[in-house]
């Protein structure tokens, strides 16, 4: 069973005033081991961020994501939990939280928002959530991305742990070269865009 809305006012502070910009809002996933929350705060500083979870977790997420909004000055969204995390129903149940995010964040913003500014951490919870994360991000356009643990006695360094995956417009766009169009970019390294396109044939809307 997943967040009623009456739940709401509980996890999500007022609204602040728009901005210029959309918010660049962080969604992760989360089981009970939750290092990896603060490393992908301190890389991105997102101005919002959701929390994916179990119902079993729930509560301790709400009062963590709390304590993390004031330290880490971004805006406190929602906690959403699903019931049926280790059943065959949990990965629609999972989608349809980040589906609830985006809702959310249409309502919060008034409906100015851009996805592909968003950031989906793929490290907590269990292997499926870390799919459900893929295919959330990949839905998006958003930033997926992992948090590795530091080496036993190693101090916690953001930009050598946070790994960014391949955006799926990337991926699309690669595909829709031609496999001797892509050797050749790739053995050449660099080069003008006019020649791209007249020794490559790429269209110029692919390049843009």
């Amino acid at each position: 069973m997943s967040q009623s809305d009456e739940t709401r006012e509980e996890e999500q502070s007022e609204p602040e005033g728009s901005t210029s910009e959309p918010d660049r809002v962080m969604i992760l996933f989360m089981g009970r081991n939750f290092d990896h929350a603060k490393t992908s705060f301190q890389f991105y500083s997102p101005d919002a961020v959701h929390l994916i979870t179990s119902d079993e977790l729930r509560k301790p997420y709400v009062r963590r994501l709390n304590t993390w909004s004031k330290r880490y000055g971004f805006r406190r969204g929602t906690v959403q939990s699903v019931g049926d995390l280790f059943e065959s129903s949990s990965i629609s149940s999972l989608l349809s939280c980040v589906f609830r995010i985006v809702s959310e964040e249409k309502r919060t913003s008034e409906g100015k928002i851009a996805t592909h500014l968003w950031t989906i951490g793929l490290t907590g919870g269990t292997m499926h959530m870390s799919a459900v994360a893929t295919l959330g991000s990949n839905a998006l356009d958003a930033t997926a991305f992992y948090v590795t643990r530091p080496e036993e006695g190693e101090a916690v360094m953001p930009r050598k742990q946070v790994f960014e995956m391949p955006a799926l417009i990337s991926l699309k766009t690669a595909m829709a070269l031609s496999p001797s169009s892509l050797r050749h970019m790739i053995d050449k390294g660099r080069g003008e865009v006019p020649e791209l396109i007249e020794t490559n044939g790429v269209e110029p809307w692919l390049v843009s």
